[in-house]
């Protein structure tokens, strides 16, 4: 059977182009791992956007075509950050996509993401096509800014050139997401076919269109994280928490702060909170420092910039506790991976969230936006050690059957196989 996946992500194309720094579409070369390992019968296309002009390429019997990504330059870039983004054809690598199609003649075509601009491929009809469902930029769009801000707090805290001058910051990424967003739903009615793994999206999918096939398939961690040792750190002086966040405004770290200062003030226990994914000196932690009248460096926190697989695995076993804080996601494979090595969790019950954890048994689960709650929660686990390691390995159990590659790749060929033959 021939599958084309069309991905943002170009997997194992290129280990020289620059990948996402927070480490984002592992699951993508993961999952392709699985395939060539486990499904010698899958003849896998991938297609995907490209920096510069490059040929089709066979690389370990996977067919790599890449695409020439659209990049703007100079004073057009400038003035597509103005204003050119609301013009912007969501449509318009369709035609090398097809083009594509015609010569590799796929039985079936598989996406990733309905939400990026390659997501026009779900409204093809001569190929059946599956959506692996992401995010939901339609819904993430309403917590974009964390409880007590707006794009003034953007605005008027401080002078940015990003958002004044180049007009390319936060308040921009917003107006692209609320564009992106209305082309999702679009994408999401159209869809016959979609692949997701929480109740959420679930409930997304359906809601948008009743008429969807929904196939669960469960997500493909990073290797190292299979073969990594298992979390059995003993308790010490020190306890430390640890997050893996990104520079996105709903991810929660304003919620840190907060957290980090109740937690300060009160002075129940000696603390660290390490941070993987923020950078100490970027525009990101001056806002939010300003925004929280809060300084890291005042409240034990410690920002450690974009870590790589191995450099997470450590943190999480030196950890006493693993902290999610987001305001919305749907599986982040974050917490997946901290779930899997067995560290005690605190996750915000938001979005697909509850599909992971369940709370009291395998973590505990807090709102979101609540520093008070999370504060608590963070000194049950300082004080009940043995309910906590108890709760965590319930959670490794649960996270290693769910993450089990030979049942991914069996549910994933199940799927190619169903909607090849409709």
């Amino acid at each position: 059977m021939k599958v084309l996946w069309v991905a943002m992500n170009p997997s194992h194309f290129d280990q020289s182009v620059k990948r996402d720094k927070y480490g984002g579409g592992g699951w993508i070369s993961s999952l392709q791992d699985l395939v060539g390992k486990y499904a010698p019968n899958i003849q896998l296309g991938i297609t995907f956007l490209y920096p510069h002009n490059t040929k089709k390429r066979e690389i370990d019997n996977v067919t790599y075509f890449p695409i020439k990504e659209n990049k703007k330059k100079g004073f057009a870039k400038l003035l597509y950050y103005w204003h050119g983004f609301k013009k912007e054809n969501q449509k318009q690598y369709l035609p090398h996509i097809q083009n594509i199609i015609q010569e590799f003649k796929p039985d079936v075509i598989h996406l990733w993401g309905v939400e990026n601009v390659l997501g026009s491929v779900c409204l093809l009809k001569d190929v059946p096509v599956v959506a692996h469902l992401q995010g939901f930029l339609s819904l993430y769009i309403y917590t974009y800014y964390p409880y007590g801000m707006n794009k003034y707090s953007f605005k008027w805290s401080r002078f940015s050139l990003n958002e004044w001058i180049y007009k390319n910051g936060f308040i921009f990424n917003e107006k692209k997401m609320a564009k992106r967003a209305k082309v999702e739903i679009e994408y999401l009615k159209n869809v016959p076919n979609v692949i997701g793994r929480t109740h959420w999206d679930k409930n997304i999918a359906t809601f948008n269109n009743p008429n969807v096939n929904y196939f669960h398939i469960n997500e493909t961690l990073r290797s190292d994280f299979y073969t990594a040792k298992k979390w059995n750190k003993p308790r010490n002086n020190k306890f430390i928490i640890f997050s893996t966040l990104s520079e996105t405004l709903y991810k929660g770290f304003d919620l840190v702060l907060k957290t980090a200062a109740i937690l300060k003030e009160y002075n129940s226990f000696d603390f660290e909170w390490h941070i993987a994914g923020v950078n100490n000196k970027s525009e990101y932690t001056k806002f939010f420092e300003k925004i929280c009248n809060l300084k890291t460096s005042s409240i034990n926190v410690h920002l450690l910039g974009p870590l790589q697989p191995e450099q997470i695995i450590k943190e999480c076993l030196s950890a006493d506790l693993y902290v999610h804080p987001s305001y919305i996601d749907n599986s982040p494979n974050s917490l997946c991976e901290a779930q899997i090595l067995g560290v005690p969790i605190i996750a915000t019950n938001v979005g697909g969230i509850s599909s992971l954890i369940e709370n009291n048994i395998t973590g505990h689960l807090i709102p979101a936006n609540a520093p008070i709650d999370l504060s608590i929660s963070i000194k049950d686990c300082y004080g009940n050690e043995e309910k906590w390691k108890d709760m965590a390995h319930k959670g490794m159990l649960l996270a290693i059957e769910r993450h089990n590659p030979k049942n991914i790749i069996n549910d994933l060929l199940k799927v190619y196989s169903s909607i090849a033959q409709n």
